[in-house]
């Protein structure tokens, strides 16, 4: 409503990508100059839908003599957005989408599972899919089918539980399929350890290795002699590779890519998630 003469209320309904509750509401109590309200209306009916008053109405056909010199399109919704208390939305060019899965259950899980009170490293190099793991990402294939936009960008980590999961829930999607060792898991056991590319070649030759070391272990390990070495990362070297990793992902041409990696992987990609067997989950980077 009026308050004197000169001044009015302004009425606007926000909208909720702005990260407002998108009820009609009035203004922090601020009365704003007629002239304001114009400059306010022109602000806000770039950026939403506005209720306009008659009394502002009137105000503003009063002002048709006044001749406004405005700032350049981009510059002025800009500074009227920040003075609205609005947040500028993320520019999606800027983005990629990934789609992160953790591999189905492995031989590897069966058995920490069914000995959770201590036990030797069975040394199980390279585990594979357990029955169980292979169901599960079965069953998350209509999941896969259904995201949107659609990846154009498969990876998986080189270890083979990886490999068999993105198969399994992704076999369907035409796209590139590369596999970066980058996104292998930290070393935790054997089963952490993998084979070398030219084996992995021949058992995936619809995968692109080429981002893999073409000789020797790719993984990570203390004894580059002894491929059966299990060698622990220190939190400082695991942390180096996950950033190669993102740096990896960004440089790829697609814009949505689904990785198809590990537990220790994606926990720290999502800082602190904890993924279940064949979950899929929705970030950017």
């Amino acid at each position: 409503g009026a308050r004197g003469s000169s001044q009015v209320c302004l009425v606007r309904r926000s909208r909720r990508h702005f990260g407002c509750d998108g009820h009609l509401r009035h203004c922090d109590t601020e009365c704003l100059s007629a002239m304001h309200c114009f400059l306010a209306v022109q602000s806000c009916c770039a950026v939403g839908p506005v209720a306009t008053p008659i009394c502002l109405l009137s105000k503003l056909r009063s002002l048709s003599h006044v001749k406004v010199k405005s700032a350049p399109r981009s510059n002025t919704v800009k500074a009227k957005r920040a003075e609205a208390g609005f947040a500028a939305p993320a520019a999606p060019s800027r983005q990629k989408t990934l789609y992160l899965m953790r591999h189905g259950q492995t031989e590897m899980n069966a058995f920490l599972h069914a000995n959770p009170g201590g036990y030797d490293d069975p040394m199980m190099f390279d585990t594979i899919l357990s029955d169980t793991g292979r169901q599960q990402a079965r069953i998350a294939a209509p999941q896969a089918a259904k995201l949107s936009p659609q990846p154009e960008l498969l990876v998986s980590s080189p270890l083979t539980r990886a490999l068999q999961t993105a198969e399994l829930a992704f076999g369907g999607l035409e796209c590139r399929r590369s596999v970066c060792h980058f996104a292998s898991e930290r070393i935790y056991h054997a089963s952490d350890v993998g084979i070398e590319r030219p084996l992995l070649e021949e058992a995936w030759p619809n995968w692109d290795f080429s981002a893999v070391p073409a000789k020797g272990a790719w993984w990570h390990t203390r004894k580059p002699d002894d491929l059966t070495a299990v060698s622990e990362q220190t939190d400082a070297e695991f942390e180096a590779r996950m950033h190669k990793l993102v740096e990896w992902l960004r440089k790829q041409p697609e814009s949505c890519i689904a990785l198809v990696c590990h537990w220790g992987v994606l926990g720290w990609l999502t800082k602190g998630k904890s993924f279940k067997n064949a979950e899929i989950y929705h970030m950017y980077i």
